[in-house]
């Protein structure tokens, strides 16, 4: 049976979680902690080779004890916050696979008198609406999912019109949306 065709709306994991972490880089942090999805999923590996990419770039050597895998849910990343904490020399920037987990290490990090983005500068992946009312604002990579949804109904509705499947790959710009998280550290 052969496999059946779909359209692949996406956006480049890699090259995003890499200026996420040159991002950081670039704002003085040079121990940056990653907290990375399931390495079985394509765009948490990708994500997780886009950051290590950018530390090797940076000269920046890749530390498997700040590479923390989980299934990225709020209690996720206060766990990892809590492992962040018990860790010296702390990490002194966090990229994040996604949005919830970062959140959560922010409150975490504030009932530990952990100053954002003095002590530790976090950036997060999918820009969730709620990042922009932490405190301090998350930063994060915004993934553009009403685009997403748009073009995917429009390939769907073309395929429909043309009663023709598309196996075609489409990817979506993403872009970083710089807040309060990740400034320029004093």
């Amino acid at each position: 049976m052969k496999p059946s065709s779909a359209t692949n709306i996406t956006i480049d994991d890699f090259k995003m979680a890499f200026e996420a972490t040159e991002h950081l880089i670039q704002n003085g942090c040079q121990r940056i902690a990653h907290f990375a999805g399931s390495q079985k999923t394509s765009i948490y590996r990708d994500r997780l080779n886009g950051y290590l990419s950018a530390l090797e770039n940076h000269g920046l050597n890749k530390n498997d004890a700040i590479i923390i895998e989980s299934r990225l849910k709020p209690t996720d990343g206060k766990r990892m916050a809590m492992e962040l904490l018990e860790m010296s020399p702390r990490p002194d920037g966090v990229f994040s696979a996604n949005d919830l987990a970062a959140i959560s290490a922010i409150q975490v990090f504030h009932e530990h008198d952990i100053q954002i983005p003095s002590d530790i500068a976090i950036m997060g992946f999918s820009n969730e609406p709620l990042g922009a009312y932490t405190n301090p604002p998350l930063s994060s990579v915004n993934q553009n999912p009403y685009l997403m949804g748009k073009t995917a109904i429009e390939s769907l509705l073309d395929q429909i019109e043309n009663k023709a499947m598309s196996d075609e790959k489409i990817e979506i710009i993403s872009e970083m949306i710089i807040r309060k998280s990740s400034a320029t550290k004093s």
